[in-house]
């Protein structure tokens, strides 16, 4: 039986580890050598993180590096961010960077407005089961 307690204690030091990881990185965002090496060095339970992705897909689209450019190809973010909508679908942070990155960085305006009306479809949704538990509390008041 798992004990609660030691969930907590391992949750709590994850997101310690994680902040300072994604802090670590931010700062290294402009500098492609130490980005990468400090990134090849975070310990493997951490990539998988959706905050560490995030920051990964912004240093690469805002590297001042050229020849980083011959590693990867901008359809290749584009796939990373297509997986992580999969598995995230409510994450509003990441469903504006991903309408973002369409419209401004691959400059597809079409698949930006369908993801913008995707989101809006399903903020509506979401808004309507808010509003119902509103009024069902402000009934209970």
């Amino acid at each position: 039986m798992i004990k609660l307690n030691d969930f907590i204690e391992r949750l709590t030091e994850y997101e310690r580890n994680i902040n300072v990881i994604s802090h670590d990185l931010m700062r290294r965002t402009k500098n492609d050598t130490s980005f990468f090496n400090y990134l090849n060095n975070v310990d493997q339970k951490y990539l998988n993180d959706i905050r560490v992705i995030l920051i990964m897909t912004a240093a690469l689209q805002i590297s001042e590096t050229e020849s980083i450019y011959d590693s990867f190809e901008l359809e290749d973010i584009a796939k990373i961010f297509d997986i992580l909508l999969k598995q995230h679908k409510s994450n509003l942070d990441l469903n504006l960077e991903v309408i973002y990155f369409n419209y401004n960085v691959m400059t597809d305006n079409n698949r930006a407005l369908a993801l913008i009306i995707e989101l809006e479809e399903r903020l509506t949704a979401e808004l309507s089961k808010i509003n119902e538990i509103k009024n069902e509390i402000q009934n209970e008041i």
